[in-house]
């Protein structure tokens, strides 16, 4: 049956300490207790929004899920939607009209998985959904609305007998057919990103005889190269390019340059110091190689996303396990100017496996970027949430740990503070409480053991400046944030 299911949360000073409860009173939770996924992430009107999946434990389906956060991490919104087996979301884009997510869904439509488009109002409610395909596999991966109002989709079909094709679908504003065309040699070809440029013509990112998951990469077989197709407003080609050396090599996104032709990040065996390297590269309006850098180190790095802010400068959001003790992948942001060379790079993530999945450029010219992390504190998978000011300086970390006013409460305050913080635990029922204070820096600079049930006055002695907080509860982070010391 098909299901939607819709959470409301407000993120404020005003936080909730989660008492004992029974099976009837489960409290609400960010998540599921099994697996949380951000794939894909778009700023609106001040607000965060992330897709991806979700699934309370390993028997169930995956579903959608989207999340709406407000300016500083905290969910105000919890969308789940899916079907009987598996849904998984690749992109989402929001709007005055609402929000549009693309994916790929097993059940309704045609038989076998299908590329799904579905729209979303801003108060949540599901407007419609429409599936695209055939009997065999077709998968979406890439959206753009386009300047007519419908949109560009982008995914993977194996209808054909060549085992499988970009798979290029033009819609109207309401998700209805147009026209679609596929687009490949004689191998199995993934497109992953599309864009619609200034003329009006479509072009497309993605990878020839290649995968679209690299943790299942079969290396025995031929190699992969960069795909670049260029189509006209009805779909025709314009051009085909493809970019490579003797290894693989894909294209995760793409944007077009403002001064024309596009820019392109992936990943790279062929070029390069290490196993995979993140690369990022210039074509010209006719497809031809301008430049390609790389980046990473001697383990795998992989480019997923790719973002240009308005003072111009580019960002790149990945995975890397080249800067790590112990080969676990954490999150990789890079920042560079236009012709590619690096401003900054930032290595981020816990003890366990990080992935990074979304990507936008803040109003400050800064970067918030949507990731997860496996084996955390809330459930074997979760999702979290990292902006960085456009110097990389950390701006904030979010676990998206939810406000339910069904639990109890606890007040932090004042917020900004010269550096005596109250804290009410009056009505917290945990049988630990913990603070922490770090700074920008990710350094460890206060830390108390609370007491429930009563009232505390701390003197931080910080000085001047941004800090971030966590308050854990029984173990387990609840609630993190930024706070502001004046003296």
């Amino acid at each position: 049956m098909k299901s939607t299911r819709i959470l409301f949360t407000i993120m404020s000073l005003t936080f909730n300490c989660l008492p004992g409860y029974t099976n009837a009173q489960t409290p609400l939770r960010i998540g599921s207790g099994h697996e949380n996924i951000a794939h894909s992430m778009a700023i609106y009107n001040g607000q965060y929004y992330i897709a991806g999946t979700t699934r309370k434990d390993t028997t169930s389906a995956k579903d959608y899920y989207i999340l709406i956060l407000n300016s500083e991490g905290g969910v105000k919104k919890e969308i789940k939607h899916g079907f009987l087996r598996h849904d998984v979301a690749s992109r989402i884009h929001v709007d005055h009209q609402g929000i549009y997510i693309i994916g790929s869904a097993y059940d309704f439509g045609f038989p076998n998985v299908d590329m799904h488009l579905f729209h979303f109002n801003q108060e949540g409610l599901l407007e419609w959904e429409r599936f695209y395909g055939t009997q065999y596999q077709d998968m979406g991966f890439g959206l753009t609305r386009t300047s007519d109002g419908g949109f560009a989709l982008l995914g993977y079909t194996n209808s054909q007998i060549d085992g499988g094709d970009f798979y290029l679908v033009r819609t109207d504003a309401s998700g209805n057919l147009l026209w679609e065309n596929t687009f490949g040699p004689d191998y199995v070809d993934y497109g992953f990103s599309i864009i619609e440029n200034q003329a009006g013509e479509l072009i497309m990112a993605g990878t020839e005889n290649g995968f679209f998951n690299p943790t299942q990469t079969d290396f025995k077989t031929p190699h992969s190269d960069i795909l670049i197709i260029k189509t006209d407003a009805a779909g025709k080609q314009i051009w085909y390019k493809k970019i490579g050396g003797t290894d693989h090599d894909w294209a995760r996104d793409i944007v077009e340059s403002p001064d024309g032709g596009y820019y392109i990040c992936g990943s790279t065996q062929s070029y390069g110091s290490g196993n995979f390297d993140i690369f990022l590269a210039r074509i010209n309006e006719n497809g031809d190689l301008i430049w390609l850098r790389t980046f990473g180190g001697t383990h795998f790095d992989y480019g997923e996303k790719l973002a240009l802010t308005d003072d111009g400068h580019i960002y790149i959001a990945g995975t890397t396990s080249s800067y790590t003790n112990d080969l676990n992948p954490d999150h990789i942001l890079i920042k560079t100017d236009m012709e590619g060379n690096q401003v900054w790079q930032k290595v981020l993530g816990s003890e366990n496996s990080d992935y990074t999945g979304g990507l936008a450029v803040t109003e400050d010219q800064g970067v918030i970027f949507s990731g997860w992390t496996r084996k955390s504190l809330k459930g074997d998978t979760d999702i979290v949430v990292i902006r960085l000011k456009k110097n990389g300086e950390m701006d904030f970390i979010s676990h998206l740990a939810p406000y339910n006013p069904m639990e109890e409460n606890i007040k932090l305050f004042p917020n900004p503070s010269s550096g005596t913080l109250k804290i009410d635990l009056k009505e917290c029922h945990s049988t630990s409480v913990h603070l922490n204070l770090t700074n920008l820096q990710g350094s460890m600079v206060f830390s108390v053991d609370l007491t429930s049930g009563m009232d505390h006055t701390i003197e931080s002695g910080l000085a001047t400046g941004v800090y971030l907080y966590a308050i854990s509860l029984d173990g387990i982070i609840r609630y993190s944030g930024k706070l502001i010391i004046q003296n």
